[in-house]
């Protein structure tokens, strides 16, 4: 009985805090025109406290904008509020109508399944292996090739510097017009971070690119 009490208090407190997060005000996210629009953004935190205030500015075809700053000024926070996952903001945020666009977290997403359908994903998977051979190669992790047809948990399997690299090569395959990178080369050496930067400017000319980083080798990347 005791028990079965912890369990019910448990899901009971599960269920009302849905039903105050559905309250929370979030920001207005719309799909319309072909840039990336913010319109007096403004973004606090649960307590209140002013993060970003009534930011606004477009991006278009082909620009790469960098954010800096010191740690907890709200960069990644920006991030989510774009994604519309962060309720404690105001303001309009506009996205491309009809394009795709691609959110890449510092962690990456790594689904359970063969390491072909964990590159692709979410995409399916490319027929051609040899295209996913080349693209292993690029980015130094020709050693993996063998495990393609592999299933395993590759968030255990893999180093968070081998997931950020598939992560790139996550946004080569499934070609978003829309790019968010939120600090995905944190692990990496500068050598490879500028040639994962330059592979995806090389493929993906025409995409929007809105990265969070701290490094001053960033900006060469950025436009």
């Amino acid at each position: 009985l005791a028990t079965w009490k912890a369990v019910i208090d448990r899901l009971a407190l599960f269920e009302k805090s849905m039903d105050r997060a559905l309250l929370l005000p979030k920001p207005q996210v719309v799909y319309e025109g072909d840039d990336v629009e913010l319109d007096k953004l403004s973004i606090t935190k649960p307590d209140g406290t002013s993060l970003i205030d009534d930011l606004s500015l477009v991006l278009r075809s082909g620009d790469r904008l960098l954010i800096k700053g010191p740690s907890g000024v709200g960069k990644s926070t920006l991030l989510r509020a774009v994604a519309g996952i962060w309720p404690y903001s105001k303001g309009t945020v506009k996205l491309p109508k009809g394009k795709k666009v691609l959110f890449l977290s510092q962690k990456p997403y790594m689904p359970m399944g063969t390491l072909a359908q964990t590159i692709c994903y979410p995409s399916p998977v490319s027929d051609d292996d040899g295209y996913l051979e080349k693209l292993l190669s690029d980015v130094g992790l020709e050693y993996l090739v063998p495990n393609l047809s592999t299933e395993d948990q590759w968030s255990l399997v893999l180093s968070l510097g081998e997931q950020q690299r598939i992560a790139f090569l996550r946004a080569v395959i499934n070609r978003p017009d829309v790019i968010f990178m939120d600090e995905v080369t944190s692990t990496m050496d500068e050598p490879n971070e500028f040639k994962l930067y330059e592979m995806l400017k090389n493929e993906l000319k025409e995409s929007i690119i809105k990265s969070v980083g701290h490094r001053s080798t960033n900006e060469k990347q950025h436009n």
